[in-house]
Order: structure tokens, then sequence, then C-alpha cells
């Protein structure tokens, strides 16, 4: 029995090294959630079938250092195509997006491994958080991809309500990604990647909101709530966004989400 908890003990001391739990984690910027928000019918009673493309730009940033991460300042763009059925099915739609940003971010300590726990690993990313290296910005870089399913649903001629699930992609790179990597790599390790290069992640939105005017004719006002599971740190990135759309098809909106504090949105839909 003895032999049998020590090897258990063993077997878990050694799981935990290596795979660095005594380390602070880095994020990749690349998993925040998408600003590009799920577009609706302008008019609650159309049902027939509608492919509408929309087009939009946006800039973020973080005030607050969080989850090890600050001095947040990007840029980008999106593009998103939705198919939507006709008739009886005409809540239901089909939404693909793809995007990327370019900007600057930085290294910081929030989290409890890094600020709370004492350990040899922490130690080190505090001290090295000190150096020029630790206080610099990297420039950073990513392209995001997102497939979401869903239905939107408009009880009377003022309310919107809606739910979507789907995969939400990235592609990572520049200075960030690299020193991300020098971090976890070193010889003595001071941090772990625990964001790859390339990931996907589910991820489910759901919405309430309201045509402004009956059926949209002066547009509609809605607030989304976003979801993403990350498996390589087991736990939600999530965000809220605050959208709305003119009859025209332009659109503003602002998004605050985990990673990325505050981002403003602003586009265009075409619909066919």
């Amino acid at each position: 029995m003895n032999k049998l908890f020590l090897m258990v003990c063993t077997a878990a001391c050694s799981s935990m090294l290596l795979t660095g739990c005594l380390f602070p984690r880095t994020r990749s910027l690349g998993v925040s959630l998408m600003p590009s928000p799920l577009q609706h019918r302008s008019n609650g009673d159309d049902d027939n079938r509608q492919i509408s493309i929309a087009g939009s730009g946006y800039y973020g940033r973080t005030g607050v250092a969080r989850d090890n991460v600050k001095d947040v300042d990007v840029g980008g763009g999106d593009v998103s195509v939705t198919y939507r059925f006709w008739g009886l099915f005409s809540p239901l739609f089909v939404n693909a997006s793809a995007g990327a940003f370019k900007g600057y971010t930085g290294f910081a300590c929030t989290t409890d491994e890094c600020a709370v726990t004492d350990t040899s690993g922490s130690s080190r990313y505090r001290e090295w958080l000190k150096t020029s290296e630790g206080e610099d910005t990297y420039s950073t870089w990513a392209a995001q991809e997102r497939i979401m399913v869903g239905a939107d649903f408009n009880p009377g001629p003022y309310l919107i309500v809606g739910l979507a699930g789907g995969i939400q992609m990235y592609q990572e790179g520049g200075d960030y990604y690299r020193m991300r990597k020098k971090l976890e790599n070193a010889e003595k390790r001071i941090a772990n990647s625990s964001d790859g290069k390339s990931a996907a992640h589910w991820m489910y939105s759901m919405w309430l909101g309201s045509h402004l005017g009956r059926n949209g004719q002066y547009g509609n006002f809605v607030t989304q709530f976003d979801f993403q599971f990350s498996n390589s740190v087991d736990e939600w990135t999530n965000d809220v966004k605050f959208t709305y759309t003119h009859p025209t098809g332009f659109f503003v909106g602002y998004q605050n989400g985990s990673l990325v504090s505050h981002n403003f949105y602003f586009g265009k839909e075409f619909i066919f």
C-alpha cells in the first residue's frame, strides 16, 4: 500500500513538473473573441432566403493589465458572410467570418499562479518583468476565422432573441509570439506558452435586442454575449458586444472582452 502511495505521489509530482503547472502562463491575443458581431434580420417578418456580406474595422486596447497581458494596442478588420434559410426555417443561419489584426502588446503578472504562488518559476518570471525585455512591448499579429450555426427569433415586431454555436480558430505571429516561446524554451524556463501558434476552440453566442420602430424601421440594437472554451488553460474566455445597426446596413458597436478589454468597431452589411 505504501509503495502504491509513493508511486502515485511521484507520478503526480512528475506530471506537475512536466506540464509546467508551477510556472506563470502567457497568452496569445489570437484567443480573443472576434469583434465581428452576428447580424440580424432587419425585418422580423421577412421569411425569404437571404445572403448578407458585412465588412468591419476595429481598434482594440487594454487599459488595465489582465491574464498576464498588458499594453494591448491593436487594429484590424473582419469580413463576414451569412446565409439565411427561407420559409419555416427562416430563423436559421450559417455564418462564416475571417479577419486579422496587428499591433503591440506586453507581459504582466496578474494571475494567481504568477502574483500569489511563491515558486521558483513565478519568482523568475517576476524578476524577468523588471528587466528591459520584461518591460518592453512587442509587435503581434493574428489571423482569425469563425464558423457559426444558429437561429434568431423575432417574437413580435420589436424583440430580437437568438443563439448560436461554432468554432473559432486563429494563427499567431510576431515578436510577441517569439518572446513567449523563448520564455518557455529557455534553459531555465520562466513561463508557459499556454496558447500555441494556432488553435481552434468551441464558442457559443446568445443575444437579446430590439427592433427600433416596428420591424426595424429605425434599425436595431442588440446585446450579444460570447463564450469560448480554451482547452490549453481549461477556462472560458468571454465578451459582451453592444451593436446598433441602421436600416441602411451601417453598424457601430463596442466590445468588452477578456483579453482585449475594449474594442470599438464599425462596418457595413450588404444584403442580397
